[in-house]
């Protein structure tokens, strides 16, 4: 029994550590622009739970043509 327990428990703990979802911008300015505003160096993968975080980004003088990764 003690051992269907710690089993148990160590598939509830290694299936809860998964990695989180890193989001691509096909649009280097898009993705410069939201780096910009979420403080993220060019080295560092931006999470997706990140994106939540942006209501608004102006972004007018970007010359941004495609909005692909924001649906994340």
């Amino acid at each position: 029994m003690k051992r269907l327990c710690l089993l148990f428990a160590l598939f509830i703990i290694l299936t809860g550590c998964s990695a989180p979802q890193q989001v691509e911008f096909p649009d280097p300015n898009l993705e410069e622009a939201i780096r910009s505003r979420l403080g993220f160096k060019a080295d560092k993968q931006i999470p997706a739970k990140h994106l939540k975080k942006i209501t608004k980004l102006y972004a007018a003088s970007d010359a941004i043509s495609n909005l692909s990764g924001l649906e994340k």
